[in-house]
């Protein structure tokens, strides 16, 4: 049976690359694990001319590409890199992955 990592440090907004400035929103450097949370789906953005549009940075075309070019540049230098939404937070499936991402076992997993 493996135990639970315990990690060093968590950081949330960490900048992960010295070639861009790219941020995970949650990071696990030590364990070269990076979060990052797409919530915009469900946003409503009011525009300047007064019309609105659904969908945060996450959905706009620019925006998909840019978390596609972070993505390539995480898996470049070496960490595991997992894209999780906010359903996925509230029921439990973010942490089954992050848990799984570590390679652990979840110790609560038998209570």
């Amino acid at each position: 049976m493996t135990r639970a990592v315990q990690p060093r440090s968590i950081y949330l907004e960490y900048f992960f690359s010295k070639a861009k400035r790219f941020r995970a929103d949650l990071a696990m450097p030590r364990e070269k694990l990076l979060v990052e949370v797409h919530g915009g789906a469900w946003v409503v953005r009011h525009l300047r001319d007064g019309s609105t549009n659904l969908g945060g940075a996450h959905h706009s075309a620019a925006g998909r590409k840019r978390d596609m070019e972070k993505a390539r540049l995480a898996n470049i230098e070496g960490f595991c890199y997992l894209e999780l939404d906010w359903d996925d937070i509230k029921n439990g499936t973010a942490y089954d992955d992050i848990v799984k991402a570590l390679g652990v076992e979840d110790e609560q997993a038998d209570v």
